[in-house]
C-alpha cells in the first residue's frame, strides 16, 4: 500500500515539475537559512561550554564609582586571587591571567619569530579550565618560573616532529628568560575568549603582587559544587573594602567585586578591559525570530500552493472516489505527496548550507560545521 502510495506521488510530482520545483526550492531555501542562523546562534551560546568545571567558573569584576559615574570593569588587582580564597570558603581556588605583550621574540637556533597570544597564569590553571596537554604533566607544567607551555602550533614550528618537552626556548617578555617547555598544549575549540598561544608562569610578575590598586589582572574562580555564585557576589559587596588601607579611601566609595558566570562573558558587554571577542545578546534574539520568521514564511508558502493546487485536483479526486476510494487513502497520498516534497526540500537545504557555509563563515567571522549527530 505504502510503496503504491509513493509511486503515485513521485509520477504527480513529476507530471507538475514547475510546481514541484517552485515548492521545493522555496522551502529548501527557506531550512537552509534558518539552519545557518540557528547554528550562528547555537555557536554563541556554547562560548566556554567545553570547560568540564565551566558552570562553577566565575569571572571576577570591579565595579568603580567615581564623581558619581559607575564603570564596570573585567580586570583586578594581583592580591584579590588569594584574598577570596581565604575569606570564602566557597571557593574552591582562584587563578589569574595577565597578557604577555602583543609581539614577543621567540628564538630558538636559527628561528627568530615574534609570537602573540601569550599568557601569565597561576600553576593551577590546568585544575580549573579544561586547557588539555598532549605532553606535559598538567600539576608541574608551570610550577617552575622558568617553565613555559606553548600550543601545539609554536611546538611544530620550533621543533618540527621532534617532541618537544624539556627544549630550551628564549623568550623575550618584560625582560629575556632561557624557558624550559615543560608542556604541550592541544588545539582548543574555537568559542573561547581565552586561546593561549604559549602561558609561562604568574610568579614572572612579582612588582605588582601586593597591589591592591594595580587593576590589570584578570581573575577567575572556581567555587565548590554546593555554592551558589549568587549568594556569594552579595557577600563580596564589601570585600575590597576590607582590604584597603585607611588612607587609601578617597572621597568615593571603593571598589567593589562581583561575580561574571563564566558561560555569560561572551555575551556581555557592560565591562571595559575585556580579553577577547564580545557579541550582544541582542543579535541573538534578532537571529532567533528572523529564523522564525523565515522559516514560518517558507511553510506558509508551501501551504499556499498547495492550496492553490487544490481546485485542479478536484477532478482527479472525483475520479478517485468513483473508483472506490477511501477518504483515509485520499488523505494518505496527498500527505505522502507532502512528505515527499518536505523530505526533497531538507535534502536540497543541507545542500546548499554545506554549499554556502564557507562563505557564511566568512561573512560572520565564523568556523561553522553540521555535525549531524551533534549539533542538535
Amino acid at each position: 500500500m505504502l510503496r503504491n502510495y509513493f509511486k503515485v506521488a513521485c509520477r504527480n510530482l513529476l507530471r507538475h515539475r514547475a510546481y514541484s520545483f517552485i515548492n521545493v526550492a522555496g522551502l529548501g531555501v527557506g531550512i537552509a537559512c534558518c539552519l545557518l542562523l540557528c547554528l550562528y546562534v547555537q555557536d554563541e551560546l556554547s562560548f566556554e561550554s567545553f570547560h568540564r568545571k565551566a558552570d562553577r567558573i566565575y569571572r571576577v569584576t570591579s565595579e568603580h564609582h567615581q564623581n558619581g559615574e559607575v564603570d564596570r570593569i573585567a580586570v583586578t588587582p594581583p592580591p584579590l586571587a588569594a584574598a577570596l580564597v581565604q575569606d570564602y570558603p566557597e571557593i574552591r581556588q582562584a587563578v589569574r591571567f595577565n597578557r604577555a605583550g602583543q609581539r614577543n621574540l621567540f628564538v630558538h637556533g636559527e628561528k627568530k619569530l615574534y609570537e602573540s597570544d601569550g599568557y601569565y597564569a597561576d600553576p593551577n590553571v590546568f585544575d580549573v579550565f579544561t586547557f588539555p596537554l598532549l605532553t606535559g604533566d598538567p600539576k608541574t607544567a608551570l610550577r617552575d618560573p622558568s617553565s613555559i607551555v606553548i600550543s601545539r602550533e609554536l611546538a611544530e614550528r620550533y621543533f618540527g616532529r621532534a617532541d618537544a618537552l624539556g627544549k630550551i626556548l628564549r623568550v623575550e617578555l618584560d625582560s629575556t628568560y632561557q624557558f624550559k617547555v615543560t608542556g604541550v598544549l592541544a588545539d582548543l575549540p574555537h568559542n573561547t575568549q581565552v586561546r593561549p598561544n604559549f602561558l609561562v608562569s604568574f610568579e614572572l610578575l612579582r612588582g605588582d603582587a601586593t597591589n591592591w590598586w594595580a587593576y590589570g589582572y584578570y581573575t577567575y574562580v572556581e567555587t565548590r559544587p554546593n555554592a551558589s555564585g549568587a549568594d556569594l557576589d552579595r557577600k563580596m559587596a564589601g570585600f575590597i573594602r576590607r582590604h584597603l588601607a585607611a588612607d587609601e579611601l578617597g572621597n568615593d566609595p571603593p571598589p567593589v567585586a562581583h561575580l561574571q558566570p563564566l558561560l555569560n562573558i561572551h555575551l556581555d558587554r557592560s565591562y571595559g578591559g575585556e580579553n577577547g571577542s564580545i557579541n550582544d545578546v541582542a543579535y541573538l534574539y534578532l537571529f532567533s525570530v528572523l529564523a522564525f520568521f523565515i522559516i514560518a514564511i517558507a511553510c506558509i508558502n508551501f501551504m499556499n500552493l498547495a492550496t492553490a493546487r487544490a481546485q485542479d485536483r478536484a477532478r482527479e479526486v472525483g475520479v478517485r472516489k468513483v473508483v472506490g476510494a477511501a477518504r483515509f487513502q485520499l488523505v494518505w497520498q496527498f500527505l505522502g505527496e507532502s512528505l515527499l516534497l518536505s523530505v526533497l526540500a531538507l535534502g536540497l537545504s543541507v545542500l546548499l548550507v554545506e554549499l554556502f557555509m564557507p562563505a557564511f563563515n566568512a561573512l560572520a567571522g565564523k568556523h561553522l560545521s553540521v555535525n549531524y549527530t551533534g549539533n542538535w
